[in-house]
């Protein structure tokens, strides 16, 4: 009885004419809770342990897993979608924009440009300043 209380992770041994089990324990715990082992050479001896502990210390990991990961995925989506409003979206507001302008008046860029003098050598340089 004293290496069962100093091991109080065993809460059922059997085998060799031996019997120990406390099923007050038993009964307490979830089939999750329990690990089960039998002897490979011998299969009346069976051994049945406490893994409360370490069930509820893989599921705290695994909850941290969770919230890092749905963090990480939150905010690489805002970095994506930061991204592609400024490689994709304004850019082409700003093409919409200038088209707009130009359906308004047509010259307008062109006068802007003669005024500055520059050459017209690129079309779309000159539309979109």
């Amino acid at each position: 009885q004293s290496f069962f209380k100093a091991h109080s992770n065993i809460i059922e041994l059997k085998g060799l004419g031996d019997y120990f089990v406390n099923s007050q324990r038993i009964d307490e715990l979830r089939e999750v809770e329990k690990l089960s082992l039998e002897a490979t050479s011998i299969p009346s001896i069976v051994a049945m342990f406490d893994v409360k502990n370490e069930t509820s210390q893989t599921a705290w990991y695994s909850l941290g897993t969770t919230l890092i990961v749905t963090t990480l995925l939150g905010a690489l989506s805002l970095l994506f979608s930061r991204d592609a409003y400024r490689i994709m979206i304004r850019p082409i507001e700003k093409m919409k924009k200038t088209v707009q302008q130009l359906s308004e008046n047509p010259f307008l860029h062109l006068e802007k440009m003669k005024s500055r003098g520059a050459s017209d050598d690129n079309e779309t340089d000159m539309l979109e300043q």
